[in-house]
């Protein structure tokens, strides 16, 4: 990977890039590399959460309250 590195005074680059107060008047280093979009980044991806909402039956959402909490009380109620 190339790379540009360059001694300057920070005062020339105030105009162009905010730099901290503690930088003012003094010798800064500046690399530049070569910005590279990766395309692979953009790609929509599709997520399984929501995918089978159209499944589902709305009148049963009711029976779904507390159901993990009864299996177990019947599970473990001979214990």
């Amino acid at each position: 990977m190339e790379a540009v590195r360059k001694i300057l005074d920070s005062t020339s680059l105030e105009p162009i890039i905010p730099l901290p107060k503690s930088f003012r008047n003094k010798k800064v280093e500046v690399v530049v590399f070569l910005h590279e979009e990766n395309h692979n980044k953009t790609k929509k991806r599709h997520s399984a959460f929501g995918s089978l909402n159209g499944y589902t039956k709305p009148d049963l959402n009711v029976t779904e309250e507390g159901a993990m909490a009864k299996a177990m009380v019947s599970k473990h109620a001979d214990c």
